[in-house]
């Protein structure tokens, strides 16, 4: 085992410094200075090219609330992505409006056009797109379909900040584009959520829904997500990482057998009958300080990772990896790649020095407490097939050349 390398699975996109600082400015910052928020909102709609900006607490509620409006007839079908967090399905649910997962293109991990177009049917209202990892597909086939049938557009650009088509961005092409800024975006706000707009009418009615269903945002909620931060941020901390963390884990995975294969841990399958009274809690004033913060060096970062993507993929040649589509840019978000064994790959690259993982986000068609019996046969594929390369802007060029020599050396993904 090199005893100069190791390399996290992933990184807090905010400076240590600033986090600890966050402790003892939150308990003096408003939470409720309006001008502020108005001015993240302002800042935020400009960089993604889009005339309006609403602040949300979770990208869920956003969603929720873009759905709401509409005032769509129950059972009334949503199309959405098959590989996404749970509490979407959960808003959609709650609505009473059906979810249609459509199978998706192992060479872009959105949505497989024939799939799609086989899906869509009269009771068919909206469509939900989720650009996964930082990737971009072919926007023009994909507003065809929609703008031929007609469907309400929602963008979840949550791990595709910055990305493009034609020089347009991601977020911009749909009714509504939906940004989560949790933890580990490249835009984190300690939580919170930004949904941004072109069409003057929907907005004013979003932001309607939105100041009579949401009450007083909370300090605590927003500490304890400063505290997790924090731990983040120290234990892959390059010299934490490199001195005591990947010990650690060596230690769970070889000795006691705990293989931690997903990115941040494992995520409930319970179905909920309510949605949560804390999903309403208004985003804060102090969220969108943090926020002010961070957007001058997003571009600078989002540089740097993909040229090192770029880089890990040019020199890959064994490694498969989404093709994407021309005429785009795709941010990287996660270095997504193919793996027939994703456990002992895993295994191979941490007994290297290299802590690479899965994806958090959930297969929903196999959530079986949901009822759900639909087969997703390159959706399914993709999920169970698949592994993260660490890939973020502070990996160095020693690490960097380190990473793709330990690369080479695998058989296959």
């Amino acid at each position: 085992m090199n005893k100069l390398f190791k390399i996290p699975r992933g990184n807090v996109y905010q400076k240590l410094s600033d986090q600890l600082y966050d402790l003892f400015k939150l308990i003096f910052h408003s939470s409720n200075n309006n001008k502020l928020i108005n001015n993240f909102e302002k800042k935020f709609a400009k960089i993604i090219g889009s005339k309006h900006s609403q602040a949300f607490p979770l990208a869920r509620t956003a969603i929720y609330c873009a759905l709401k409006i509409k005032n769509f007839d129950k059972s009334s079908e949503i199309i959405m992505s098959p590989i996404t967090i749970k509490p979407i399905l959960d808003v959609v649910l709650f609505l009473g409006l059906k979810p249609v997962f459509v199978d998706l293109d192992p060479k872009t991990l959105n949505y497989d056009i024939k799939d799609l177009n086989r899906k869509i049917n009269k009771k068919t209202k909206a469509i939900l797109v989720t650009y996964l990892f930082g990737l971009v597909p072919n926007m023009t086939k994909l507003k065809e379909i929609i703008s031929k049938n007609k469907l309400y557009f929602l963008e979840d650009f949550s791990q595709c900040l910055n990305g493009k088509y034609k020089n347009k961005k991601i977020g911009t092409f749909g009714d509504f584009g939906i940004y989560s800024c949790s933890s580990i975006k490249t835009l984190d706000t300690y939580g919170g959520a930004l949904i941004v707009s072109n069409n003057s009418i929907l907005h004013n009615k979003l932001k309607k829904e939105h100041d009579k269903s949401f009450y007083k945002s909370s300090k605590t909620i927003i500490l304890k997500k400063i505290l997790i931060n924090i731990f983040r941020n120290i234990s892959t901390n390059l010299y934490i990482f490199q001195n005591f963390t990947f010990y650690l884990l060596l230690f769970l995975n070889n000795i006691l057998k705990i293989n931690l294969l997903n990115m941040l841990g494992e995520r409930s399958e319970k179905p909920i009958k309510k949605l949560p009274k804390n999903w309403f809690r208004r985003f804060s004033s102090f969220q969108a300080y943090v926020g002010l913060r961070k957007i001058p060096f997003i571009e600078e970062e989002d540089t740097k990772r993909i040229k090192i993507a770029k880089r890990i993929i040019k020199k890959q040649k064994k490694i498969n990896f989404p093709e994407t589509t021309k005429k785009s840019k795709n941010v990287y978000w996660q270095l997504f790649s193919y793996s027939k064994n994703p456990i002992k790959t895993k295994n191979f690259l941490l007994n290297r020095g290299i802590d690479a993982s899965k994806s958090s986000l959930l297969y929903l068609p196999k959530l079986k407490k949901y009822g759900f019996n639909v087969k997703l046969k390159k959706a399914n594929y993709i999920y169970n097939n698949h592994l993260l390369i660490p890939c973020f802007s502070f990996l160095d060029e020693m690490r960097t050349i380190y990473l793709n020599k330990i690369l080479e050396k695998i058989n296959e993904f």
